[in-house]
């Protein structure tokens, strides 16, 4: 599992994992945040190569990564959140 902090603006790797390829519902995200998100509506945005998906996240545990962005072989996966307040975004 991932473990991923987000302190503000910058998102640190905790933890990792190897990642294979065509994988679907298998690996999963886990999110924390410093006090700076309290209050905020959150989203994880994965992406590889020209393919980016969004999940919400509620914070009820780890978040499964999109099958979408585990397709194709050798393409690194990028990985960011933000955060909202009604319809605009205070934190990237």
């Amino acid at each position: 599992m991932f473990q991923l902090y987000a302190n503000r603006t910058h998102l640190d790797v905790q933890g990792a994992e190897l990642l294979t390829s065509g994988s679907a519902g298998v690996f999963q995200a886990a999110f924390t945040f410093s006090p700076d998100w309290d209050g905020l509506d959150r989203t994880a945005v994965f992406r590889a190569g020209h393919v980016s998906r969004s999940v919400i996240l509620d914070g009820e545990g780890p978040v499964i990564i999109p099958w979408e962005v585990l397709e194709t072989p050798g393409v690194w996966l990028e990985c960011g959140v933000y955060g909202k307040r009604g319809d605009t975004i205070v934190l990237p």
